[in-house]
């Protein structure tokens, strides 16, 4: 047995060296760079498509491309001017009514929703033996019992009801503030 690892230990040395000697004194990509003057590196970017300019240029350039931008934009808008004004305001006309029918829809399903806000909703609570606490949050969140289940389980970890809840079936509604739900499924 300590013949083969000794063999495979022997194995991966060799291979390590080879690939080392390879790297370091073989493979001219590496050591072609560090030889390279800016001229150089200028001519081999040339010669795959690209274009080097200084950062001036560069500048230059851009704020050339904005004003040529600007201008067509100009000329356009002048040339469309007329057209686009009998255009924009029969566009804002129907945009105005379809403003006002989103805004009747809106009104009818706010009421709709402050209707069922204002219902009061009944559950009933079931818990099982080894149910974690944070369980019972999100099933009272999912049933509409109430609004927001990490701030029930955060007021049952702050107040240290998480050990006293048993289990059972518990009938708890949506009028009920957390004092009240806690007291319904919980041991004092």
């Amino acid at each position: 047995m300590k013949h083969y690892i000794r063999s495979f230990a022997l194995g991966l040395l060799v291979s390590g060296a080879l690939m080392f000697a390879v790297y370091y004194f073989f493979d001219d990509s590496v050591n072609a760079g560090k030889n390279m003057t800016v001229d150089d590196m200028k001519e081999t970017m040339a010669e795959k498509g690209y274009r080097v300019m200084s950062e001036q240029e560069y500048i230059d350039l851009s704020v050339h491309k904005d004003e040529q931008q600007k201008e067509k934009e100009t000329s356009d808008n002048t040339a469309a001017g007329d057209k686009n004004s009998k255009d924009a305001d029969e566009e804002a006309q129907k945009n105005t009514d379809k403003e006002k029918t989103a805004d009747k829809e809106d009104k009818t399903s706010k009421e709709k929703e402050e209707k069922t806000d204002k219902e009061t909703k009944k559950y009933t609570l079931h818990i099982k033996s080894g149910m974690p606490a944070s369980e019972i949050g999100d099933m009272l969140e999912e049933n509409g019992i109430i609004k927001d289940a990490d701030k029930f389980n955060a007021y049952l970890e702050k107040h240290d009801y998480s050990p006293k809840v048993q289990q059972g079936k518990f009938k708890v509604n949506s009028d009920m503030d957390f004092q009240q739900l806690v007291k319904s499924f919980t041991r004092d």
